[in-house]
């Protein structure tokens, strides 16, 4: 039986995640996307962290949970479905939409273009149960593979 008390110190990689700092380019999307549409969305959020690992073989893009394609990014980018965040009637700033606003694409040459803080694959992904274990040894059997 696994000990998922002990699963911490079991997490070893040699993978380094790229974690672009999307702020300034999310403020934009927001402004842009009130005037459109009429809103007064104090931001647009995307779920979870995002980050890229570089590769011989292309661009891999993933959540903080583990989540993301199996294979490199290609030319029409990557997909970030985009949440509004406001205020509710009692002025409390943590009231967020249920389901996402819009989607944007955004291209590995992007991503790149950010400012980033790096991170090892085994602090990227959170830990919390199985499932997240499970995709971090499935990430990072797929971003050690030899190119």
């Amino acid at each position: 039986m696994t000990n998922y008390l002990n699963m911490e110190k079991e997490r070893k990689s040699t993978i380094t995640v790229r974690v672009p700092v999307l702020n300034s380019w999310l403020d934009k999307l927001c402004a842009a996307y009130n005037v459109r549409f009429t809103k007064s969305y104090t931001s647009l959020e995307h779920n979870g962290t995002l980050g890229y690992v570089d590769t011989a073989r292309g661009m891999y893009v993933l959540s903080d949970e583990g989540v993301g394609d199996e294979h490199p990014l290609d030319e029409a980018g990557y997909e970030i479905e985009l949440f509004g965040k406001g205020e509710n009637k009692e002025g409390n700033s943590r009231a967020y939409t249920v389901y996402p606003v819009c989607s944007t694409m955004i291209t590995a040459d992007d991503l790149r273009d950010f400012p980033y803080a790096e991170v090892n694959l085994a602090s990227f992904i959170r830990r919390f149960g199985s499932r997240l274990e499970s995709n971090f040894r499935l990430w990072n059997d797929i971003l050690s593979t030899p190119e």
